[in-house]
């Protein structure tokens, strides 16, 4: 079966030049696997799970600006077999989308802790997560939970708490990390007001190749070095397949791949 990522945005394409993919994916037997591409625009073949709601995340990493053998994890375009399949021509593909990250991701995060998800409504998750502007803006983490948890409905969709920033980043045009964050545009010394950045981990990005990490919690704001994803840790009862009464995983809110190639 071939995946194949979505166009990245057009200043992600001019910010970061040639963008490769790491594919995430649940393989026949149903054990997590990866699978790399040089060029985002070329399908990545794999071998898929033929059940019902596997997850499949495609990270773009970028390579601009970093020592040799190490890339930045983009969040991720994301897919279901077999609800992203595509038709005629294309049905041998597994067509990703950059609406669908967030809800492949809450999804693997499930699948991750031996959960059988080939029942849930992954169609109608993705559907209404689908619904924001920016999709990144959901709670991940607390939806996987819930799902894990075998106690879900779509009250526990929930939103991250935002905050507004200002930033004098330098002067250029900057973004942030999503591919539904605009671009706006600083002179040295200006600021941008940055609006609703959810709380967690986050980079600012120039299209001249400069960086800007930004920690966002309900009580802090850090601005500084990059250096990483935060993470946090799910825990919830197991199904009654699993070996204990608990299990636990930890996984950051956009769960990158390992930055090395």
């Amino acid at each position: 079966m071939l995946v194949q990522m979505p166009e990245p945005p057009p200043h992600w394409q001019r910010a970061f030049g040639g963008l490769s993919v790491r594919v995430r994916y649940l393989d026949a037997q149903g054990c997590l696997q990866e699978a790399t591409g040089e060029d985002w625009s070329e399908p990545v073949q794999i071998v898929c799970s033929k059940e019902q709601n596997a997850p499949v995340l495609a990270y773009p990493l970028a390579r601009v600006g970093l020592p040799q053998g190490t890339a930045i994890a983009l969040p991720p375009a994301g897919g279901f077999f077999p609800l992203s399949l595509g038709t005629g021509d294309s049905s041998g593909v597994l067509s990703l989308a950059w609406e669908d990250g967030c809800a492949a991701l809450a999804v693997w995060c499930v699948r991750s802790l031996d959960r059988d998800t080939s029942l849930f409504n992954a169609a109608r998750l993705a559907r209404e997560m689908r619904e924001s502007e920016d999709p990144w803006g959901w709670d991940a983490i607390s939806i996987a939970e819930r799902i894990a948890g075998g106690d879900f409905s779509s009250y526990d969709i929930v939103r991250l708490p935002c905050r507004d920033l200002a930033v004098a980043p330098g002067g250029g045009e900057w973004f942030l990390e999503s591919p539904f964050a605009s671009v706006r545009e600083a002179n040295d010394g200006e600021s941008i007001l940055l609006a609703g950045v959810p709380s967690g981990q986050h980079t600012l990005f120039s299209t001249a190749g400069s960086r800007v990490g930004i920690f966002v919690s309900e009580t802090l704001v850090v601005i500084g070095p990059v250096e990483g994803y935060a993470r946090r840790r799910i825990r919830a009862p197991v199904s009654t397949r699993g070996p204990s009464a608990v299990m636990s995983t930890s996984f950051s809110h956009r769960t990158p791949p390992s930055a090395g190639s």
